[in-house]
């Protein structure tokens, strides 16, 4: 599989290089297959329909670019697909001590019938659980079966007493899958132990018989667990790409459920860097973007903590394209490829993505500026039937698009958001007198200039809340030669 990784992403580089897409910088750190697709849905106002790759955009209308980033998860591994797991747990005379306030016996019980109850659970019947234990000596508790119940009923049968044959029980659980398992099927065990070896063969013995299809999880139980040892079984043994799983009493649980969980969900990319490349790439602005951390620059858009994904799931970036509108702007969409960095099974990986699918549609859209310190309503760009005009308003509608509300500490006036409060109260005052004398601007804001009589009005001005931008204010002559404020 790594081989014919290899050979992909090497055609790949030939076949991207000499269009200047990729620097020798950009060499690969690894590889471990084609596990991502990329695609582009472009919307938005397009003149030219000439060409399906070069769209001009009218003036007032925005490009818009939804980038979705998928996980296919072509590893070895396949979701869940005929899985045949042998257990193998330690019930030597140390498992009966007590650790973290729990007998290790007990943990041990508890996180093998999590595993059970998964598979009790799960949709799939072709997957079939197994059970060895092992002191000085090694019982095959429950042969490979179908039938979950009878695995737990073996759980909960052993008791711990004796020494610790590692060795014999990692021989006895390969033996019953050569011999038990399909021959198509995923093969693995889950080894764990508490303590040392100290009777049986040479570990090594125990490794050798694994056999070449077959994946090796062990797990160190509490403190005194032989971390080497386990270790040593989990790389060295059949395929190479087990784990050693270190494990509190306590965590016990946990630690087997995240083994079951990439057993049957098996591409979890972790860390994953995301790049994406082409000319002028610094023309895009970053819509929504989550997570959010990204940077932009010439050639590039870096998303930098995609965090981890599950076989099947994506990330969606919406950009625009920023351009000035009008006949003969153009902007080549088939351009653009993905460099994806990320950790699976403790390797670290790359693979760059070709952008397959570009999708065109003249969809409506919201036209018009951005209202000034406010915030889209939810949705409101999207599901359009006819090109709307952007507005501020008070509240988010629910049949309405295109809608903004003002941010917090802004207040909407004459249809913009202005900073809420920094004229005060003084419009609640009424007076008859030649000036008004308090209320001028609101807490947190203070007098910039004024108050003056202008014709039939007074105006001042207070500085924004908190420091903010100033905002003019007016009081209206209403009673007499006196003075009331009706409006800012």
């Amino acid at each position: 599989m790594k081989n014919k990784a290899e050979k992909i992403l090497f055609a790949l580089i030939l076949t991207i290089v000499p269009l200047g897409v990729f620097s020798p910088a950009l060499a690969a750190p690894g590889d471990c297959g084609n596990n991502f697709s990329a695609s582009f849905l472009y919307s938005g106002k397009r003149l030219n329909t000439s060409s399906p790759f070069t769209t001009i955009v009218p003036t007032g209308y925005e490009f818009k670019t939804n980038l979705l980033i998928n996980a296919e998860g072509e590893d070895q591994l396949k979701a869940g697909e005929n899985v045949e797991i042998v257990l193998v747990m330690d019930r030597s005379g140390s498992m009966d001590d007590e650790e973290d306030g729990l007998l290790k016996i007990d943990a041990a019980k508890n996180a093998l019938n999590v595993v059970a109850d998964t598979f009790i659970t799960s949709s799939n019947t072709d997957n079939r659980l197994g059970l060895v234990t092992y002191n000085e000596n090694v019982t095959l508790d429950q042969t490979l079966t179908s039938n979950y119940n009878k695995v737990k009923d073996s759980i909960y049968s052993f008791s711990a007493s004796g020494q610790t044959n590692i060795s014999g029980a990692l021989m006895s659980a390969s033996n019953h899958l050569k011999s038990a398992a399909d021959s198509d099927a995923q093969k693995f065990i889950i080894i764990a132990s508490d303590g040392n070896q100290n009777i049986g063969l040479p570990i090594n013995f125990g490794i050798m018989s694994v056999g070449s299809d077959t994946t090796v999880f062990s797990v160190g139980i509490g403190k005194d667990a032989d971390s080497s040892t386990l270790t040593k079984i989990a790389e060295e043994s059949g395929n190479k790409e087990g784990k050693y799983y270190s494990s509190n009493v306590g965590d016990l649980t946990s630690v087997f459920g995240k083994i079951i969980e990439d057993i049957l969900i098996p591409f979890r990319p972790e860390n994953i860097e995301t790049t994406f490349y082409r000319d002028n790439a610094d023309k895009f602005s970053l819509v929504s973007v989550s997570p959010i951390y990204s940077t932009v620059s010439d050639d590039e858009i870096y998303w930098n903590n995609l965090g981890s994904m599950l076989n099947g799931a994506n990330r969606e970036f919406d950009l625009i394209y920023n351009q000035d509108g009008g006949v003969g702007v153009g902007m080549p969409i088939n351009t653009g490829q993905l460099l994806m960095k990320y950790d699976l099974f403790g390797n670290v990986c790359s693979e760059i993505v070709p952008i397959e699918v570009i999708v065109i549609e003249n969809e409506p859209q919201c036209i018009g500026n951005i209202p000034a310190n406010a915030n889209l309503c939810i949705g409101d760009e999207s599901g359009l039937l006819t090109e709307t005009s952007r507005k501020a308003v008070n509240s988010c509608s629910d049949t309405n698009k295109c809608e903004y509300v003002c941010e917090a500490d802004f207040k909407l006036q004459d249809g913009k958001c202005v900073m809420e409060g920094a004229c005060g109260a003084a419009e609640e005052k009424s007076w008859c007198r030649d000036e008004p004398t308090s209320g001028w601007c609101s807490e947190g804001s203070s007098l910039v200039e004024g108050p003056s009589p202008v014709g039939n009005k007074w105006v001042w001005s207070c500085a924004g809340m908190f420091g903010g931008p100033s905002v003019n204010c007016q009081a209206t002559r209403v009673c007499g030669e006196g003075w009331r404020e009706v409006s800012l």
